[in-house]
Formats: structure tokens, sequence, C-alpha cells
């Protein structure tokens, strides 16, 4: 099985509810680094299920050797 190790500029896509918000992280030289990165996104009024999706080099997965591990959904509800 192969790693992927990331050095330099690896673009991360955060989804709310199929709505994308952009950030880039930067990793600088230290493969398996742990990042932490925190957001506030307005739900708006409604309540219900919403999806959160964090995307990791997403437009160059097919590359990969496993192309099908570049993504995490995490179901929440929104109580108003």
């Amino acid at each position: 099985m192969k790693t992927t190790i990331y050095n330099g500029i690896i673009p991360v896509q955060f989804l709310y509810n199929g709505q994308v918000i952009s950030r880039t992280i930067t990793f600088n030289g230290t493969p398996f680094k742990t990042v932490m990165e925190e957001f506030t996104v307005n739900s708006g009024s409604g309540s219900g299920s919403r999806n959160i999706e964090a995307r990791i080099n997403w437009n160059n997965r097919a590359s990969e050797e496993n192309p099908a591990n570049n993504a995490l959904i995490i179901p929440i509800t929104v109580i108003p």
C-alpha cells in the first residue's frame, strides 16, 4: 500500500449542506501532521438534517492510488 505524503499547499474544501467554503491549509514539509481547522457557519432559520463535508485534494484525487478516500461527510441536525 502506498501512502501519499503531502508537502506544500494542499487544497481543502469545506461544504455545508452542499455549499462550498474554500480553504487552503499549508503543510510545511511535516508529513502526517495533524491540522485543526475551526470555522463558523450560519445554519439559517430552518431546522432539520444537514451535512458537513471536507474534501482534501479533491481536484487531483483521480491521480491518487485510492481516489475514494478524499472526502468525509458528517450528518448533523439543526435545532432552532
